[in-house]
Parts: C-alpha cells; sequence; structure tokens
C-alpha cells in the first residue's frame, strides 16, 4: 500500500494533464485512496485534491 504522500505526488502529477479524469482503473484507484485519507480530514491536501477530480468529472458529463 502507498503513503499518502505518494498517492498526493502522484495524483498532482495527474492533475497538471489538463483534462485527467482519473477514470481510467489506475486514476479509479488512487481517488478511492484519497477519498479514505480525505475522509479523515475534510481541510486536507487529499480533500482538496478529491474535489478537483469530481469537479474535472462533472464538466465531462455535461
Amino acid at each position: 500500500m502507498a503513503t499518502t504522500q505518494t498517492i498526493l505526488d502522484e495524483v498532482r502529477e495527474r492533475l497538471k494533464v489538463r483534462g485527467d479524469t482519473f477514470l481510467d482503473s489506475d486514476g479509479e484507484a488512487l481517488l478511492s485512496e484519497l477519498k479514505n485519507t480525505a475522509s479523515k480530514d475534510s481541510e486536507s491536501e487529499a480533500a482538496k485534491a478529491v474535489k478537483e477530480i469530481e469537479h474535472r468529472r462533472s464538466e465531462k458529463i455535461e
């Protein structure tokens, strides 16, 4: 299992890619881990990343 820091680093890299909505299997796994981490602290960097990913997904649907 990856550390929280490793997960955040990978998410930051993927967020730099315009249009990445984390819908592939790796992205889904990352988002799941991120949500797990974010559930412990709603103001954490992980929680902010989850909000950004969910926002991207909602834009993609519209």
